[in-house]
C-alpha cells in the first residue's frame, strides 16, 4: 500500500484493520508528528515501512514498532530526529535488516538503540550532525555489511577503530562529507570482506597508505578530494591504475577520477596522468626494487663472509704457526723488558761470603778485661763454649760481605 506523497498528519487506530497480509506500506512525505504506533498495531506481517519526511522529531519514543516483529526495513530518512530513545526499536525482533535514519539532526551516533537491531545489515545514518564517527560507534552490529555516512554537514573525523566490530562489512561509503579531514590510520584495514570503499567528495588532502587492505579492494573511490600530488602518493597513482583496468563489470561501477590540488603546477591534473617525475620522485624505487637491493648487498657481505672462511681454513697451519711466533716473540720481549727495567731494592740482593786470612786478635782477656777468670770450656758471654771455640785468641775476622744482584748468579 502506498500512501506517500500526501498530506496524512493523523491515522485513526482502526485504520490498516483487516490487511494481516500486508507485506509492505508507504507513508512517506507526508504530516505526521509522530509514529502511528496504534494504526500499525494490526499489521502482523508488515515487512517494509517508510516513514520518512515526516515530523517525526525531535525525540524517537521507545517501543515505537513493538507490534512489528517481522518487520525487515525501516526508513526514518528526513523526519527531524535529534535523538532516538535507547528502547525505540525494542519489540523489532531479529528480522530488521535495512535501516534508514539519513538526513535527520542527530548530534551522535545513537550506538545503544541501534545495537538492539543485531541482525542489521544495510545501514545509512549520512547527513546528520555528528562531528566524529567515535570508537566502537557502531557497537553491537556484527552483520553488518553495508555503510553509508554521506553528505554529513558537520563530519571532521573518523576515529580508526569506528569499525572495530564491524567484521562483515563488505561496502563503506563515506561521501560529501565537506569537512571530513581525517581518517584514522587503518581505520578500514582490519575489515577483511570489505570490497568496495568510497571516500568521494571529502576534504581530504592525504589519504594513508595503512588506511585499507587495498589490493583485496575491488573498487575504490578518492576523486573529488584536495589531494597534495607529492611523491607519497605514488603507490595511491599505482592502486588506481589497478582498479581501473580490473573494474568490476558486474556492478557497473568505475574508479573516480582523482584531480590533484596541489602543488600549484599540477592542479586539476588527474593524479593516474602523472609520471614519476611530474611527482618529484623520478629515482624513487618501489618496494620491490628496495628488496632487491637490500637482498644484493646482503648476498654480497654472506659472500665475503665465506670467503674469509675458506681462506683460513685452507691456511690455517700458516695462520697458527704466525700466532705462535708472534706469541712468543711477545713473550720474550715482555721478559727481557722487565728484567732490564726492572728496580731493585735491598731484598733482591744476595750476600756471598768471600775467603780472607785469619787474623790474629789480642788475646781474649785483653778484651775481657775485668772479667776474671773464667772455668775451662765456658764462653766469655756466658755459655759452654762449643767445638769451634779457640781459646787461643786466634779467631776468623768477620768475612768481607758484596751485594750481588739477583741476575747475576
Amino acid at each position: 500500500m502506498d500512501l506517500g506523497g500526501n498530506r496524512i498528519s493523523r491515522l485513526s487506530a482502526s485504520a490498516f484493520v483487516g490487511l494481516p497480509a500486508l507485506r509492505i506500506l508507504q507513508l512517506d512525505d507526508n504530516q505526521l508528528a509522530a509514529v502511528p504506533s496504534a494504526a500499525l498495531a494490526p499489521l502482523p506481517a508488515l515487512a517494509e515501512l517508510n516513514l520518512g519526511l515526516n515530523a517525526l522529531g525531535p525525540t524517537l519514543p521507545d517501543d515505537s514498532f513493538s507490534a512489528l516483529s517481522r518487520l525487515s526495513a525501516l526508513d526514518l530518512s528526513g523526519s527531524g530526529l535529534t535523538s532516538i530513545s535507547d528502547g525505540a526499536f525494542r519489540g523489532l525482533g531479529p528480522a530488521v535488516r535495512r535501516l534508514s535514519i539519513a538526513d535527520n539532526r542527530l548530534g551522535t551516533v545513537p550506538t545503544r538503540p541501534l545495537s538492539a537491531l543485531a541482525r542489521l545489515e544495510d545501514l545509512s545514518i549520512g547527513q546528520n550532525d555528528f562531528q566524529e564517527l567515535e570508537a566502537g560507534a557502531f557497537q553491537g552490529l556484527s552483520n553488518l555489511r553495508e555503510l553509508d555516512v554521506s553528505g554529513s554537514r558537520e563530519l571532521q573525523s573518523v576515529s580508526q577503530d569506528a569499525f572495530s566490530e564491524n567484521l562483515n562489512l563488505e561496502s563503506i561509503t563515506l561521501n560529501a562529507n565537506r569537512r571530513l579531514v581525517r581518517v584514522g590510520e587503518g581505520a578500514f584495514a582490519g575489515l577483511p570482506r570489505l570490497k568496495r570503499l568510497s571516500l568521494r567528495g571529502n576534504a581530504l588532502v592525504e589519504i594513508p597508505r595503512s588506511l585499507a587492505a587495498w589490493s583485496a579492494l575491488r573498487t575504490v573511490d578518492v576523486s573529488e578530494n584536495p589531494l597534495s600530488c607529492g611523491c607519497g602518493v605514488r603507490w595511491l597513482r599505482e592502486v588506481l591504475e589497478t582498479k581501473a583496468k580490473h573494474a568490476d563489470a558486474d556492478d557497473g561501477q568505475q574508479v573516480g577520477e582523482a584531480l590533484c590540488d596541489s602543488p600549484a603546477q599540477l592542479r586539476g591534473r588527474p593524479l593516474r596522468s602523472l609520471s614519476d617525475k611530474d611527482i618529484g620522485c623520478a629515482v624513487a624505487w618501489d618496494p620491490t626494487q628496495k628488496q632487491a637491493v637490500i637482498g644484493a648487498i646482503c648476498a654480497v657481505i654472506l659472500a665475503v663472509i665465506i670467503t674469509l672462511f675458506v681462506l683460513l681454513y685452507r691456511f690455517r697451519r700458516r695462520v697458527q704457526d704466525a700466532l705462535k711466533d708472534y706469541r712468543w716473540n711477545n713473550r720474550a720481549i715482555s721478559r727481557k723488558e722487565h728484567e732490564y727495567q726492572k728496580t731493585f731494592g735491598d731484598e733482591d740482593y744476595v750476600v756471598r761470603p768471600q775467603q780472607h786470612h785469619n787474623h790474629i786478635l789480642p788475646p781474649v782477656s785483653n778484651h775481657l778485661h775485668g772479667l776474671g777468670s773464667m772455668p775451662p770450656g765456658t764462653h766469655p758471654i756466658g755459655g759452654i763454649a762449643g767445638p769451634g771455640f779457640r781459646p787461643s785468641g786466634v779467631v776468623p775476622p768477620p768475612p768481607a760481605l758484596k751485594p750481588i744482584p739477583v741476575t747475576e748468579l
